[in-house]
């Protein structure tokens, strides 16, 4: 008995440590530490600025250990219980993409130990990027905090604010991967629909906490109502602003003490742990173990799915890009190619056909106020449509045949960046035009977002061979976007009239990193 149970926890460590050397070799894992760390960095606001991490009452908290713990950890919470889940699924898909499935499946090891050790791997990965982002504020601190760095008070603080939530994530990232109607884009858009129901639904229980706490703390994966729960214990009141707010100068900065935890709200958090496994369990009941009469019946009918089934019912549609494909054969070199890049991605995405044709008279049609909304709207069907443009050669295990054509990867690199340009302008500008057509400054913003969020989706689809780390970081975006209309840098396409030359410099400085970054890539992997 003990001989068995040690070749499974030999086996268990063994799919753990696969898990993690599969991601941390990739390119795409050191960007998204960076992009990480540097989205954490700028969580914290400098107090010089007029604006702090946490306002109590008008009144900022000092940036001791305790503070920047608590408050980075519920920040960080939110960008990695969005980002995470992209970051960790669709491993089954890849299964099958490389031709691993049958080997798997025809492997000894049971399919609850096989789903255990990816699980574990995903808690693992998550968890790196949580101590990289913990790291990141330690160091945030000794350049503007006050008093001594405290390591194990941080590690208090993440491990029980970030561990529910990643349990959360990898189990969900499991299930989706289980189900197959779910393993594709609808999925990821339906976790992005849960994300901000769940994330808006745990923010207005956490204003109503009471000191003996609540049972909506079971489910409190993001630990909204645990950071109003100490607070209310420390300051006696929940009227804070987390995440960037003005302050009184006047005011004597509060000071959280060192002892931030007591048995309530660690009991919380330790059930909410175990309240995260429950997707474990249909997971387990739906997996496949990429059995044949299971699996390939289930992907012919995929279609099915909300988002696939209206680019199916709209396939006619299709036909639309037919001149388009008969123009690519007319126009020679690169000029040609870009224009076969357009016209294929307007074949596989008949639905954003029909955004391209009711978009500008829907513009024509709305009165001014609502155009916002549809600039909204446009947005987000434009980021879904270009997110795997970079990575469907990858997918369809053509991309060693495309660099065998003239202009090879480069070619490849440069007709993939202005295909998302060209769709932006055709599908944004319509409406852009007449928004913006009293402020040149937000029309400038949107051209150069449009270029920065195509940059991105060509940078990221290459490396990570995959849609999801663009569409995870981008509607995350959007979603900040929506709530923090008035910060500038983070007002990309201008919608929000907040942008300004500062901001527009800085993206556009951005854009040219990625472009660069880009295209070394592309001659990098090339050789």
């Amino acid at each position: 008995m003990k001989l068995h149970l040690h070749l499974h926890l030999h086996l268990l460590l063994s799919l753990v440590q696969l898990e993690l050397r599969l991601r941390l070799r990739r390119l795409s894992t050191v960007l998204v530490l960076l992009l990480v760390a540097a989205g954490t960095w700028a969580m914290i606001l400098d107090p010089k600025t007029g604006a702090a991490m946490m306002v109590v009452n008008g009144t900022r908290t000092a940036y001791n250990s305790a503070a920047l713990a608590l408050g980075s950890a519920t920040l960080s919470a939110m960008l990695l219980g969005f980002v995470g889940f992209y970051l960790v699924r669709g491993r089954v898909r890849e299964d099958l993409r490389q031709g691993l499935a049958s080997v798997i499946a025809s492997t000894p090891v049971s399919s609850a130990w096989f789903l255990l050790g990816r699980w574990l791997g995903n808690v693992a990965y998550l968890s790196l990027i949580g101590s990289v982002v913990m790291l990141t504020i330690m160091l945030k601190q000794a350049l503007i905090g006050v008093g001594a760095i405290q390591p194990l008070l941080y590690l208090q603080s993440y491990a029980l604010m970030l561990l529910p939530l990643i349990f959360f994530c990898s189990s969900c990232a499991l299930l989706f991967d289980s189900f197959v109607p779910l393993m594709g884009k609808f999925g990821d858009l339906l976790y992005f629909i849960v994300w901000c129901v769940v994330l808006v639904a745990q923010g207005e229980a956490g204003r109503a906490i009471s000191t003996d706490g609540s049972a909506i703390m079971l489910f409190d994966f993001f630990g909204m109502s645990s950071i109003m729960l100490i607070l209310l214990h420390h300051f006696g009141t929940t009227a804070i602003a987390l995440g960037g707010g003005p302050f009184n100068p006047a005011m004597t900065p509060l000071l959280l003490p060192d002892a931030l935890w007591w048995s309530l709200p660690i009991y919380y958090r330790l059930a909410c742990g175990a309240v995260a496994l429950t997707p474990l369990v249909p997971a387990l009941l739906l997996f496949h173990r990429y059995s044949g009469d299971k699996l390939k019946p289930s992907l012919s009918n995929s279609r099915r799915s909300p988002l696939q089934w209206l680019n199916q019912a709209l396939r006619p549609l299709a036909a639309l890009a037919r001149p388009v494909f008969a123009l690519a054969t007319r126009v020679p070199g690169l000029g040609g190619q870009l224009i076969a890049e357009l016209a294929l991605s307007l074949a596989s995405a008949p639905a954003a056909i029909l955004a391209l044709l009711l978009m500008p008279l829907l513009a024509l049609a709305a009165p001014a106020a609502s155009l916002s909304g549809l600039m909204l709207v446009a947005t987000l069907v434009w980021l879904l449509w270009i997110a795997d443009i970079a990575s469907r050669d990858y997918q369809a295990d053509t991309e060693h045949l495309v660099h065998a054509t003239r202009g090879g990867a480069t070619s490849r690199y440069l007709r993939h960046l202005a295909t998302p340009i060209l769709l932006g302008w055709l599908l944004l500008l319509p409406i852009g035009l007449p928004l913006f057509a009293s402020q040149p400054t937000s029309l400038l913003a949107l051209l150069v977002g449009i270029c920065s969020l195509a940059a991105a989706a060509t940078l990221l689809g290459r490396c990570t061979g995959s849609a999801r780390s663009f569409l995870a970081l981008s509607l995350f975006w959007l979603y900040v976007a929506i709530n923090a209309n008035d910060v500038a840098w983070i007002d990309l396409l201008g919608f929000n009239g907040a942008a300004d030359s500062a901001s527009i410099t800085q993206h556009a400085l951005i854009t040219l990193a990625l472009l660069v970054t880009g295209y070394a890539h592309t001659i990098r992997r090339a050789r």
